[in-house]
């Protein structure tokens, strides 16, 4: 019964906030009229379902217990966008330090070059709103030709960068140079980091709710990155990159839950494996009572952040 009633809770919270006027109603109700008997009953109930999850502006699978917080489906907009605008993948994001806010009745995206990087790289701003993205580049209307020789690096540089980070597994190969671009320029840069350890606090979860939220955090990355089945089993919980995040004089309920994927384990003699698409480290941000996945974020380490 108290999984019901928790249930219960979060899908009336969720749907607080549902508009559903008369047009809408009536749009059903024409389609619910055409049909009879059992048929109709089924029709029911498969339209107003559809209609629940598509005003609550949340996963599908909120309907099979998960959500995500608006801040996690913000990223999600934005990354889809930044990269349907800009070419720039989620692999080259390993290059960026991603940051979110919430302001003005949305949420501000930022993903700001990282380190070295910094000044040819820029920062990609996303204002997510509704559920729709809209993204644009402080670089805008540069000149990005001539490779690295350019003073802005936009995705054509960021792809010969992961390309070659992969073969080398050295993902630094460019920093000299954007750093001398950036000197050039004025301009300094340092590195922030995407999660200090040391801001973790204690792990004190008992084995059974640690449990939970691995596994929590494994089908938040399968919905969000599409993950296989064998990627997900492959995938190994770090301990000491997990924990509670710092929430001020709050309590402890957002559990940082880090996991690592590296598929092929055949050192080389440099001693490095072959990257493989799907590797690296995701971090996954639970809420430890509602289950409410906060924030869901993966780092391929191309950059060497890793």
């Amino acid at each position: 019964m108290k999984n019901e009633f928790d249930f219960r809770e979060r899908v009336d919270r969720s749907l607080s906030a549902l508009n559903w006027d008369a047009r809408d109603r009536e749009s059903v109700l024409r389609a619910v009229d055409k049909e009879e008997g059992f048929v109709k009953r089924k029709l029911y109930t498969t339209i107003l379902i559809a209609a629940i999850v598509a005003c609550l502006g949340v996963s599908a699978l909120a309907v099979a217990g998960m959500l995500f917080s608006p801040r996690a489906d913000a990223t999600r907009a934005a990354d889809a966008e930044l990269e349907a605008k800009y070419g720039v993948t989620r692999e080259m994001q390993s290059y960026f330090e991603r940051t979110e806010e919430a302001l003005d009745g949305g949420t501000v995206v930022t993903y700001r070059g990282e380190g070295a990087f910094e000044y040819v790289l820029g920062t990609y701003t996303a204002e997510v709103k509704d559920g729709k993205a809209e993204v644009s580049w402080s670089r805008d209307g540069e000149d990005t030709s001539g490779g690295f020789d350019a003073d802005a690096w936009g995705s054509d540089q960021l792809a010969v960068m992961v390309a070659d980070s992969k073969a080398t597994r050295q993902g630094d190969t460019y920093a000299a140079q954007a750093r001398e671009i950036a000197e050039r320029h004025g301009a300094h840069s340092f590195s922030r980091g995407s999660l200090d350890p040391d801001s973790l606090l204690q792990n004190t979860l008992d084995e059974a709710t640690l449990n939970r939220l691995i596994a929590r955090a494994k089908d938040a990355v399968r919905e969000v990155y599409g993950l296989t089945d064998d990627q997900l089993d492959r995938l190994s919980y770090v301990e000491e990159l997990s924990g509670f995040l710092p929430a001020g004089d709050a309590p402890r309920k957002v559990y940082n839950v880090n996991m690592q994927l590296w598929q092929d384990q055949n050192v080389d003699e440099r001693g490095f494996t072959a990257f493989t698409e799907g590797d690296g480290m995701y971090d996954v941000a639970i809420d430890v009572q509602s289950d409410v996945i906060e924030s869901v974020n993966y780092d391929s380490s191309l950059a060497g952040n890793g």
